[in-house]
């Protein structure tokens, strides 16, 4: 009867940390999420609502779009009063995890 009941409790134990662990692994956030979420001050939580009329929400825009957009703030061809800064910070792979995350929301 010990026996039984010692595996049983194995079963249980491994059981939960496989439950545990994939617990874990739904929680992750995406390198696109983490970057993205330094957006979130103007164009809002997760590009869904813009705080002013002339910055535009981000959420479902093509990636392309918001690709060619940070191209231009970072080049200077866009005139802005903070992105051109903004976007001079990320790599252009950042950017391209950024757009695609923006992308699906």
């Amino acid at each position: 009867m010990m026996m039984f009941l010692q595996s049983v409790l194995m079963v249980f134990f491994w059981a939960g940390l496989s439950l545990s662990g994939q617990a874990l692994a739904d929680q992750q956030v995406s390198p696109g999420q983490s970057l993205a979420a330094t957006c979130a001050n103007c164009h809002g939580t997760n590009g869904r609502a813009a705080l002013a009329p002339d910055i535009l929400p981000l959420a479902g825009r093509p990636a392309g779009w918001i690709q060619a957009q940070m191209a231009d703030f970072k080049s200077g061809q866009r005139p802005a009063t903070i992105m051109h800064q903004i976007a001079r910070g990320y790599s252009e792979r950042q950017i391209e995890q950024i757009a695609l995350w923006l992308e699906t929301r």
